[in-house]
């Protein structure tokens, strides 16, 4: 299980190696890596009345592109491939269904690429790793209203006020701290990896990828930044090779020094 790591000094390498914040991939996976990738996160897919999305069955940024003829590629920006505007209007004859997670690469994906990263790491999935974790989730303190409702003998559902998810030790101890962002340290094999996250209910598991994700030897690491709508992972040539080659994931080669931002789709216009 993965287990709260005290020392933030564990992360210490990782902001002399960023760029400038919020600008290209550097500034969300350090340089200094032989080869990047960006995972896109699934995107949930229309229902058959296309006013409603359906949560529980994703398609890839390629399927939505394939209905608005748009333009998949390593910079690309999801309102521009599913025709809407920055401000994410939805326009007759566009793209019906939702928008990829942001800050969040999703359980299946996140599975994918645990299962990935495990084949290109010593020890395999016994591989040790720190996750790290953004501070400003809301579940993390606890304290917000959770309806469930079932059906029972009077109809009525329960209201769960669920508590903290981490004990107060965690909850008070120190942060990795990197430009603009406050992080909650864990340290686990890398099986534990898709663990993380909360239990809203004893039946619901609400699953969180981790925000960031290197193994001891800072070999690689994966950063999903909780503004974006795609993954970065930096590593050996060989496994962002891998990643981009998985079946499971969705993810494209691409350079430190592309840009990230909201109008850096220069293709789709």
């Amino acid at each position: 299980m993965l287990r709260h790591e005290p020392d933030p000094s564990v992360g210490a390498w990782i902001r002399p190696r960023l760029a400038p914040f919020g600008d290209v991939v550097g500034s969300v996976v350090p340089r200094g890596f032989e080869a990047y990738a960006r995972i896109l996160h699934p995107v949930p897919a229309p229902l058959d009345d296309r006013t409603t999305v359906d949560t529980e069955r994703h398609v890839r940024w390629a399927d939505v592109a394939a209905v608005t003829g748009r333009t998949v590629h390593p910079t690309a920006q999801f309102w521009a491939v599913a025709a809407r505007s920055q401000w994410r209007d939805q326009e007759p004859g566009t793209w019906a269904g939702g928008e990829p997670l942001e800050g969040d690469l999703g359980p299946d994906a996140t599975h994918a690429l645990v299962d990935v990263l495990a084949r290109h790491a010593p020890g395999g999935g016994d591989a040790q790793v720190v996750v790290a974790l953004w501070d400003g989730y809301g579940w993390i303190e606890g304290g917000g209203a959770v309806s469930v409702v079932s059906v029972d003998d009077d109809g009525v559902g329960a209201v769960r006020h669920p508590g903290p998810a981490f004990e107060p030790s965690v909850l008070r101890g120190p942060r990795l701290e990197l430009p603009h962002r406050e992080y909650l340290l864990f340290r686990g094999s890398l099986r534990d990896v898709t663990s993380l996250g909360h239990q809203v209910t004893p039946s619901w598991f609400e699953a969180q990828s981790p925000n960031l994700l290197w193994p001891v030897d800072g070999s690689w690491c994966v950063a999903t930044e909780i503004d974006l709508d795609s993954t970065l992972v930096g590593g050996p040539r060989p496994l962002v090779r891998a990643v981009v080659e998985c079946p499971g994931l969705e993810a494209l080669d691409v350079h430190v020094d592309d840009p990230i931002t909201i109008d850096s789709d220069h293709l789709n216009r």
